[in-house]
């Protein structure tokens, strides 16, 4: 229920994300995990969980205004 609450759903059954995994509905809440899905590509479990991460601090970064160049 909550994450329906934080985040707009699609049909599928999964959240909306933006490129940068945060909500479409919500700023600043971000989805890392197996409900990370973009277009039709799901992602295996350890893309989700490592390579994903880097795009969502880069995105916390820069919205806080510091450095994200090591998040390349």
């Amino acid at each position: 229920q909550l994450i329906s609450d934080l985040f707009e759903m699609r049909e599928d059954g999964f959240p909306l994300l933006s490129t940068h995994d945060e909500s479409t509905l919500t700023t600043g809440i971000y989805l890392c995990g197996p409900a990370v899905r973009h277009n039709q590509h799901v992602f295996c479990f350890i893309y989700k969980f490592r390579q994903r991460f880097a795009i969502v601090a880069k995105s916390i970064a820069t919205s806080l205004g510091l450095s994200a160049e090591g998040l390349e």
